[in-house]
């Protein structure tokens, strides 16, 4: 497969963007009471009930993904509301959230890139994508290379990030990238997400 092109890395960040803007910042409390599909559009922080310290979590991530600051800059800036919030300092939660929401905001952003009719008429399968090194998870390893047409069930409920701090991706293939791997998956493993990922994005 040819390597991926700045323009197509930039058009995936742009989406991504335009993806996190969209999403309602909520309180914890009120995030029970919504239906899924207003889950899906919507932003919490877990154990923050105060709206206003949600929205400004949120609105220092929309910085650190339009601007690609690293975790240290989300840090300075987000690090003290959520210290007050959570009663105390937290920084892997910190960073949990941090890698959690960039890597989920890229890849609704990858989602839409993906599903343009002339994308999915030239690369009409996804491969799941993981990055494997010590810190991997059984459910992203397990996952790795498995090969379906975009169409298929699988990715309605396995389009990453699938748990928190998950570093894996999608990659489209054309049927005869596909063809050289041997044909699709036809042994799908029975590994599933952590709750509340791994759905396909909505507007």
């Amino acid at each position: 497969m040819p390597p991926r092109t700045r323009k197509q890395d930039d058009a995936a960040y742009a989406e991504a963007i335009r993806w996190f803007r969209q999403r309602v910042p909520v309180s914890d409390d009120d995030f029970d009471k919504l239906t899924e599909r207003a889950r899906a559009q919507s932003f919490r922080v877990a154990g923050v009930t105060q709206l206003r310290l949600v929205d400004s979590v949120m609105r220092s991530l929309d910085k650190a993904i339009a601007n690609g600051e690293t975790l240290a800059k989300f840090k300075q800036r987000a690090s003290g509301v959520l210290a007050r919030a959570w009663g105390g300092p937290h920084p892997h939660r910190v960073e949990a959230i941090y890698r959690t929401e960039t890597q989920r905001a890229y890849m609704r952003g990858r989602y839409r890139q993906l599903t343009h009719p002339s994308t999915k008429n030239l690369r009409p399968f996804w491969i799941y994508d993981a990055v494997l090194d010590s810190a991997t998870t059984a459910l992203c390893r397990g996952l790795n290379g498995t090969t379906l047409p975009l169409t298929d069930p699988f990715w309605a409920t396995h389009y990453p990030p699938l748990h928190h701090n998950c570093r894996s991706g999608v990659r489209a293939l054309r049927r005869s990238d596909v063809a050289k791997r041997g044909g699709p998956t036809t042994d799908v493993p029975d590994l599933r997400p952590d709750s509340g990922f791994g759905d396909t994005p909505t507007d």
